[in-house]
Order: C-alpha cells, then structure tokens, then sequence
C-alpha cells in the first residue's frame, strides 16, 4: 500500500467539525494525517495519536491569523520532505466516505501518469464534480466552470479545488502552492500550469462530504482580495477578476468593464 499523508488547516472553534473528519479516516500505518494550525486538545490518547500529527504554526514567523490557503502551503512543504507517495488535502468542515481513501488509492495504481487528482464533493446533500475548466481568454482573463453529470469512473479536469485536492509525483517535488490567503484554486492552477503539471484527474467514485462551517474567512476584505488579485496579475500575467462575479463584488469592481479591471490591477 502507498503511504498517505493527510493534510488539514484547521481553525480554532471546530473541535467537533475535525473530530468528524479524524473519526472518518481509518487507523493504518500508512495513512497519517497532520493537522495545522490546532488550538485544542482533540486526539484520542494514546492510540490515536499513532496516526496523527498536530503541525503547530510559529508564531513569530506568523503573527497574524493566516487562513487556510496559506495553512495549505506550509503543510504542503513540510510533507514533501517526508516521503510520501500521496498527499490529500481536505478541509476540517469535510469528512471522508467510507470507500473514498480506498478509491484514490486505486486510481493512484491504475492511472500513474497523473501527478494530480480530486475526488467529487457532497455539499448540502448535492452530489458535486469537484473538476473544473479553467479557460484563459485572448485579453489574459480566466474563467473557471465546474464540470457537473459526467458518468466515467475517471475523467479529466484543469482543476479540482482545495477541499479535494490530491498531490502526487511531480507535485510533491517541483510545486508549491501559491502563497496567497484567497482566490487559492485560480493561483494553484495558474502554479501548476506554470510546473507543467498536466490536468487532474477526477476520480468520480471517490467522496467527500463537505458542510461549511460558519466561521468568517479570516481575509476575505476587499483590501485583501484586490492585494491577492494583483500579486496573481503580477506573477502570471492573468486577470481573475473579470470573470468572477464574486471577486468583482469583493473588490468592488461590479460595474468596471475588462480594461477597467485590468488597469486597477496594473495601478
């Protein structure tokens, strides 16, 4: 069997939330999950602590609250000195199915010239394909488009997103992600095209549940999104704001034409 890590941000006041999750992954010597972030005593001593690692954020390097993408980006470094074949990303809101980590074993023995896979997601009882089209435009602007009602066991994907994300191969050598707080899944994508890490694959017998928790997102500021849209703008030459109802919203920019959006982010 492969050796897994699992990775998971994890904010203070969801103790019940990442028990969910701890209790929804099996006890195996090759599966271990690492927790970052953790600000409350939830392991089950002394057994479950076997299998479980708890990654506390330094302080002085981290003052500040840092949100979870980032959390995903320390996480991610770490277990890539550690020798793991396979790492799952999944958020403390989310829990696995119970044949889920069997599946992306699978599709990680039957389908190895992938360095990326995702699972689909249940989200208020919605069963959801995690994949996504990622398109750039001729005026550098990026349009993202889940892909729904695809029947295969495996398809491919430009994209999954952060609650379901599989990093294997060349992801855990040459990829990092992208040192933004939000609009993580645009830079992680516009990374790995830059990494030439290929398309994902989604394997579609593979779930994840997935119930938001109601805790604020520590960044999501317009002064914050405009900052990240910006450093995106300038490390990929792509515009993710133009496309994005949501972002445009954030920041402000409703009515602001492409040109409009693409001067803010040249300002």
């Amino acid at each position: 069997m492969i050796k897994i890590a699992i990775m998971v941000p994890h904010g203070s006041g969801r103790k019940l939330t990442l028990r969910r999750l701890l209790n929804s992954i099996p006890l195996h010597e090759n599966i271990r999950t690492f927790i970052f972030n953790d600000t409350e005593k939830v392991l089950k001593e002394p057994e479950e602590s076997k299998y479980v690692t708890v990654v506390n954020r330094d302080c002085r390097e981290h003052p500040s609250r840092i949100g979870c993408g980032y959390a995903r980006r320390e996480l991610l470094k770490h277990l890539k000195t550690l020798g793991y074949d396979a790492v799952i990303s999944v958020d403390d809101d989310s829990w696995f199915e119970k044949t889920a980590i069997n599946r992306i074993i699978e599709a990680y023995n039957e389908k190895p010239q992938y360095n990326l896979y995702t699972t689909r997601v249940v989200q208020s009882r919605e069963i959801r394909a995690s994949g996504r089209n990622m398109i750039i435009d001729d005026k550098k602007t990026l349009k993202s488009e889940e892909i729904r009602d695809r029947k295969e066991e495996y398809y491919e994907a430009d994209w999954g997103i952060g609650t379901s994300m599989v990093f294997a191969r060349k992801a855990l050598t040459g990829y990092d992600i992208p040192k933004v707080y939000i609009i993580n899944d645009e830079a992680g994508y516009l990374e790995a095209i830059k990494c030439g890490l290929g398309k994902i694959l989604v394997v579609n017998k593979a779930f994840i549940h997935h119930k938001q928790d109601k805790v604020v997102p520590n960044h999501r500021s317009a002064e914050e999104i405009k900052r990240c849209a910006k450093q995106i703008w300038k490390e990929y030459d792509v515009d993710v704001v133009s496309h994005s109802k949501g972002l445009r919203r954030w920041a402000g920019l409703e009515e602001a034409s492409v040109d409009e959006v693409q001067k803010f982010l040249n300002s």
